[in-house]
């Protein structure tokens, strides 16, 4: 199996099914909890989440992961 470079620092994978098939497994393992490492609270409901998915889509979740991480690693 081959990988082209997309762009420096990049890898291309030519599988162009495979960005959906990789967010799929994360939702099914968020479903599920399967390597949920965080719970977000909101109005008395919870949701386990993966923190690597929340801080890649989110400046605001990531900042604050990040100053968490910054903390316990102190």
């Amino acid at each position: 199996i081959g990988c082209g470079e997309a762009e420096e620092g990049s890898v291309g994978i030519p599988f162009p099914e495979h960005s959906a098939d990789i967010l799929g497994s994360l939702n099914k393992q968020r479903l599920t909890g399967l390597l949920c490492d965080v719970l977000l609270v909101a109005k008395d409901r919870e949701f386990p989440a993966h923190r690597s998915v929340l801080a890649s889509c989110s400046s605001y979740f990531h900042k604050h992961i990040r100053a968490i991480l910054t903390i316990i690693s102190e």
